[in-house]
C-alpha cells in the first residue's frame, strides 16, 4: 500500500493542476482518481482516509500529469456527461460543453410547440419533425434531440469520417436505431431537407485558437475562419442556393420545409455578426439571439 489516502491523494492532485491553472483542479482530481481506481466518485466521499495502493497512485499520478498539459479530462476518461445522457468522446470529436445544452432546449422547446420564432399560427405546423445535426461531432446535439423526441426523424452529417464513428457507436450506446448519418461537407451530400437544422459549428477565431484550454481538440471542430463566421456563412450559401430568398413563415404546409428553424451556437461577441450575415442571405429572415445562464450570447435562431 502507499502512503497515500484518498483524501491525501484528491489535495495533492489538486495542488497540482491548480498550480497549472485549471479552473477546476478539485473536481478533475476527483474524476481523475475514481477514474484510476475504478470507484464512483461517492466511494471517494465515504472513505477519505482509505490507503491506495501503490499501483493506483501511479496511476493516477499519470492522470493528473496528463490533465496538467490541459488534456481535456473527457479524452483521458473516455466520456462525457451532456443532458443527462453519456457520451462516448474520443480526441476525433469536440468535447461537449454545458452551454450547449442552451441549443438543445431551445430546439426541444420549439419541437414541442412552447416556443417559436414566427408568428402564433403556425408553431403547429413544427410536427412532424426532421432535423438536422451539422458538424454533428460526438452527436450530442442530434442524439439528445432524438432521445427526447422519439417521433423525430434525426439526421447527424459530419465531414469527419472518425467523428461520425464516434457519434454512430453513441447512437447504438443510446440505443437510437433510427437516427441517420451522412458524410458531408454541411448540406452537400444531405438528401432531404429538414425543418429544423442545429449546428455547433466551429466558431473560433485564429486568436481565440491560442487558449490553452482547447489546445488539445480538434482544429477542425473549432477553428471557423477570419471572424469565426465562415462555415455559417457557407450554410447560408447553401441554403440560398437550394431554396433562393423565400418568405418568412409562408402558412403552406409545403412550404415547411422550404423554411428551415436554424438552432446555432455562437460566441458572445458574434450576436449582431450573424444577425446581419443572415439577413444578407435571407432579408426577411427573423433572428432572435438567445443568452445563456451567465448573460452571454450563446445561440442564434434563425428562420428564413
Amino acid at each position: 500500500m502507499s502512503i497515500f489516502t484518498v483524501k491525501q491523494a484528491i489535495l495533492w492532485g489538486e495542488g497540482r493542476l491548480r498550480a497549472k491553472g485549471i479552473a477546476s483542479a478539485r473536481l478533475d482530481a476527483e474524476i481523475l482518481l475514481s477514474f484510476a481506481l475504478g470507484k464512483p466518485r461517492e466511494f471517494l466521499i465515504l472513505n477519505p482516509g482509505q490507503r491506495i495502493t501503490n499501483y493506483q497512485l501511479r496511476a493516477y499520478q499519470n492522470l493528473i500529469k496528463k490533465r496538467a498539459q490541459n488534456y481535456p479530462i473527457a479524452y483521458i476518461v473516455g466520456h462525457k456527461e451532456f443532458y443527462d445522457l453519456d457520451f462516448l468522446v474520443t480526441k476525433d470529436v469536440l468535447v461537449p460543453r454545458p452551454e450547449t445544452e442552451l441549443l438543445v432546449e431551445l430546439a426541444l422547446d420549439y419541437c414541442r410547440g412552447r416556443a417559436c420564432p414566427c408568428p402564433k399560427k403556425a408553431t403547429a405546423r413544427v410536427a412532424p419533425t426532421k432535423i438536422l445535426d451539422l458538424g454533428t461531432g460526438s452527436g450530442c446535439i442530434g442524439l439528445t434531440l432524438a432521445k427526447h423526441l422519439p417521433r423525430a426523424r434525426v439526421i447527424c452529417a459530419d465531414i469527419s469520417p472518425k467523428a461520425l464513428a464516434v457519434a454512430r457507436k453513441n447512437a447504438h450506446q443510446l440505443k437510437l436505431s433510427s437516427v441517420q448519418f451522412v458524410l458531408s461537407d454541411l448540406l452537400a451530400k444531405v438528401k432531404t431537407t429538414p425543418n429544423i437544422i442545429v449546428a455547433n459549428l466551429p466558431y473560433l477565431t485564429i486568436d481565440e485558437l491560442k487558449e490553452p484550454s482547447i489546445s488539445q481538440e480538434p482544429r477542425l471542430a473549432l477553428y471557423g475562419g477570419k471572424d469565426g463566421l465562415a462555415l455559417y456563412e457557407k450554410l447560408f450559401q447553401q441554403l440560398h442556393a437550394i431554396h433562393g430568398n423565400v418568405g418568412l413563415c409562408q402558412t403552406a404546409k409545403s412550404d415547411i420545409a422550404k423554411n428551415p428553424c436554424l438552432f446555432l451556437e455562437i460566441s458572445e461577441s458574434q450576436g449582431k455578426k450573424i444577425t446581419a450575415l443572415a439577413r444578407r442571405y435571407f432579408p426577411k429572415a427573423k433572428v432572435e439571439i438567445k443568452k445563456d445562464l451567465a448573460g452571454k450570447h450563446r445561440v442564434a435562431v434563425i428562420k428564413i
